[in-house]
């Protein structure tokens, strides 16, 4: 049944024998499981809940610390923390000389429960671990790291700020992801992108259900949302995923994403711009300017101000970054059709962690953004930062309860 149900995956697992037998060199031996090996390809590819079907089958059936400590980082990258910290603490009680990285990020994990003294004990006890070398230099340093972040949550616990959070209603939000919201206050509109499928499934139907990110939008009406509609306009019109729209300042330019697994099936995105012209939104087209080629993604526009000068801010992972994601900066000239080769906004910004979701508040000359690499309370933490391109204050993290 498996086998059948990850038929598409035979190739890669095929190919990936020799590095899991290379990757094994260092763990007490186990059955090379193809099974196991769909599992471990499944994760790379982003399927993270195929994979943790069969690692749960798998350990039922052998229960070895590999399994165990890959079901806990399935359940991680798929931020189900919840269920990450008890695998976690088993793969490293299994085998602590093979996976002591298992002790902190069982830690990280009760981090992310808000469970913030006892990830302090943890963290702690981590520190004081036998793990040497670079790889233990590494994450001991990201343990002192994670350390202030619990220390930071305990104090902003205590003061938390006077904000109200109101989950919107099911005009937006459906039964599926809904992301990369922008609020556009000139005409009360949300632009948002939403998992949807582009066909009508009958009921009790065995065919596969195919979603595909597009970009929608809801009017406020009063303290409600109108039901969200599909965009007007072209930006839609195409096979790839869409999503992360945002307007230019003066309103004729609109900005998104197009996004498509490569041949490793990793997630690549692009950035497209339309122009409004003669009442209609223009086809769009690539920014190839500003996107990065060789697998790199180009992700989440942003369009901000700075000393009178439009700028494009966005995320990318390409060469020149301080970490993983990093957000970039492109000046705009004449109305759009012209952007200045894309910088890195510096580590005043970027971390060795990943930075994402850039919005810039031209009213309050602010930008707000999301980090895992600054002191965080809960992982992807939202901060705000004054100024612009590469001249920019300490970040400042929003507070408790937004984080």
């Amino acid at each position: 049944m498996k086998q059948l149900k990850y038929i598409f995956l035979s190739l890669l697992v095929i190919g990936s024998a020799a590095t899991f037998a290379q990757d094994g060199a260092k763990r007490k031996k186990i059955k090379v499981n193809r099974d196991v090996m769909m599992a471990d390809e499944l994760v790379k590819s982003g399927s993270y809940y195929n994979a943790i079907d069969i690692y749960l089958q798998e350990f039922n059936e052998d229960a070895h610390p590999y399994v165990a400590y890959h079901l806990a980082d399935a359940y991680f990258k798929a931020r189900d923390y919840k269920n990450a910290e008890p695998w976690f603490k088993k793969a490293f009680e299994m085998d602590k000389d093979n996976y002591p990285q298992a002790q902190y990020y069982y830690a990280l994990s009760m981090k992310y429960n808000a469970k913030y003294q006892e990830a302090i004990d943890e963290f702690k006890a981590f520190n004081k671990s036998r793990m040497r070398g670079s790889e233990g230099a590494y994450y001991k340093r990201l343990a002192k790291n994670e350390l202030k972040g619990c220390d930071l949550a305990l104090v902003l616990l205590e003061e938390p700020v006077q904000v109200n959070i109101t989950h919107l209603n099911k005009n937006v939000n459906n039964n599926y992801t809904d992301f990369s919201p922008r609020y556009n206050p000139e005409n009360d509109k949300l632009v948002y992108a939403s998992l949807v499928s582009e066909e009508i499934i009958e009921l009790g139907s065995s065919k596969k259900v195919e979603l595909k990110s597009r970009i929608f939008e809801s009017k406020q009406q009063g303290e409600n949302w109108a039901k969200g509609e599909p965009i007007a306009g072209p930006f839609n019109e195409t096979n790839a995923h869409t999503g992360n729209g945002t307007y230019s300042l003066d309103g004729k330019r609109f900005y998104f994403t197009e996004c498509m697994p490569n041949d490793s099936l990793k997630m690549v995105c692009e950035i497209y711009v339309s122009t409004y012209e003669n009442g209609e939104w223009s086809k769009p087209k690539e920014l190839s300017d500003i996107n990065a080629s060789g697998g790199y993604t180009t992700t989440h526009p942003a369009i901000g101000d700075y000393k009178g000068k439009e700028i494009l801010y966005f995320v990318s992972n390409r060469e020149g970054s301080v970490g993983g994601m990093d957000i970039w900066y492109s000046e705009v000239r004449n109305k759009g059709t012209e952007y200045t080769s894309p910088q890195n906004c510096g580590r005043k910004i970027n971390t060795v962690g990943d930075e994402i979701t850039p919005f810039y508040s031209v009213k309050e000359d602010m930008m707000y953004f999301s980090s895992n690499g600054l002191i965080n309370v809960g992982g992807l933490d939202i901060y705000q930062v004054t100024g612009g391109m590469k001249s920019w204050k300490n970040p400042m993290n929003v507070g408790f309860p937004i984080n």
